[in-house]
């Protein structure tokens, strides 16, 4: 019996989203970086049809587009050009490890692109204090558990 995840990945192989390192390991439990996960987005935007071809000049206006891989550049452009990825403070951060927060933006940003702007509306402000809340309480019950996380270990070594 394999993990829970190997038909899944078997799948994406064969259409077309994932392709691995090309020395025919994929790293299923690897982190992902923002590169890694532009091609997967823009590959899964291919199979639904859309044409992902963008001019990789877009990329210029970001001071470390010289630091996009190669094999990333074209659907990072894509995803550029069609607004699914801005970057941060005039970087694209490619090869930075891609954060949970970055990863709900990409997807609404999927999402607003492939419906109509009726269906899809901007969150109202009300939704974004209670992700602001809840991001407020995932960070300091994190915060608590590092501490009795670091007292435990301050009693066990006291003793």
């Amino acid at each position: 019996a394999g993990k829970y995840y190997y038909n899944y990945i078997g799948l994406a192989k064969e259409a077309g989203i994932v392709n691995g390192y090309g020395n025919g390991k994929f790293g299923p439990e690897n982190l992902c970086t923002r590169a890694e996960l532009m091609v997967m987005v823009a590959n899964a935007l291919k199979t639904l049809g859309n044409d992902i071809t963008a001019d990789e000049s877009v990329l210029d206006r970001f001071s470390d587009a010289d630091e996009i891989p190669a094999w990333a550049k074209p659907f990072v452009a894509y995803l550029v050009s069609t607004g699914i990825v801005n970057g941060s403070n005039g970087k694209i951060n490619a090869n930075n490890e891609i954060t949970r927060a970055e990863v709900a933006v990409i997807m609404f940003n999927v999402v607003d692109l492939s419906v109509s702007d009726t269906d899809v509306e901007e969150p109202t402000e009300e939704a974004t204090e209670e992700a602001e809340e809840e991001t407020e309480v995932s960070e300091e019950n994190s915060t608590e558990a590092s501490t009795e996380e670091a007292v435990e270990v301050t009693t066990e070594t006291a003793e």
